[in-house]
């Protein structure tokens, strides 16, 4: 499936594959579990989010995260989503 890979740099080889040739979608999936399922993600979708990738500053001149998203963040992850 994978017509490119890429991996967080230092992060236990966090990767995911991003594919190509289907209509309308962009299939991603984890590398390291390639028979668990396919994302499909819709193409406009895809070229969204790495323009907002682009858009976005590096990691280290990203700040911290308020009192308020970590508390929001907590909380979304206590109900599991």
């Amino acid at each position: 499936m994978a017509d490119h890979s890429t991996c967080s740099g230092g992060h236990g080889g966090r990767c995911v594959e991003v594919g190509s040739g289907l209509p309308g979608v962009v299939p991603v999936r984890d590398s390291k579990a390639p028979a668990r399922a396919v994302l499909a993600v819709p193409t406009r979708s895809w070229t969204a989010f790495l323009a907002t990738l682009r858009d976005c500053p590096p990691h280290d001149q990203v700040p911290a995260p308020t009192t308020t998203a970590r508390a929001h963040l907590a909380s979304v992850r206590r109900r599991g989503g």
